[in-house]
């Protein structure tokens, strides 16, 4: 029979081979597009972080100036104090309502005693305003493990993985 005589063939599409290679670049790109998600939030978070840190810093430098500050003025009240009550000891209460000297210490002393309060409560106040900031930071810290601990990140290495290992095998070095 000749070529002629035979029954037309159906013609076929040309199927597409679709190799691992293929497969490993398809899930490459979808990781990469999740990591560069989680590069954006995380580089969001540092630089909040960033900005935190600078005020942290600026009020850590205002108590520690405040503080030497506060350490004088103590040891200067607490000699007015032990003046005060030494002279009070030795005097009469009448000698000591007449003393105007005595007043001016006493209402010195009772301003010193108000500045050093208010410096107490600015004390307390940057002392819970660096807790938060220590809560801040814990979060942050979370944040970098849970995304170390992250599937996608553990996919994205095994398929670097995988590819490097298929460079190598081909002889590249």
């Amino acid at each position: 029979m000749a070529d002629a005589d035979k029954p037309p063939m159906p013609e076929s599409k040309p199927t597409v081979a679709i190799n691992s290679t293929d497969i490993i670049k398809a899930q490459l790109t979808r990781l990469i597009d999740k990591v560069d998600e989680q590069t954006t939030t995380l580089k969001e978070h540092r630089s909040e972080t960033a900005d935190s840190f600078k005020h942290l810093t600026a009020d850590v430098e205002l108590v520690s100036s405040d503080l030497s500050i506060v350490k004088s003025r103590v040891t200067i009240l607490e000699s007015y104090k032990n003046d005060a009550d030494a002279r009070a000891t030795r005097t009469s209460a009448r000698v000591q309502q007449a003393s105007q000297v005595d007043l001016e210490q006493a209402s010195q002393l009772a301003r010193e005693r108000a500045a050093r309060e208010a410096l107490a409560k600015r004390v307390a106040d940057l002392a819970e305003e660096t807790d938060r900031q220590t809560v801040m930071l814990t979060s942050l810290t979370t944040m970098a493990t849970k995304l170390a601990a992250n599937p996608y990140i553990k996919q994205l290495s095994v398929a670097l993985l995988a590819a490097l290992t298929g460079y190598l095998a081909k002889g590249h070095l």
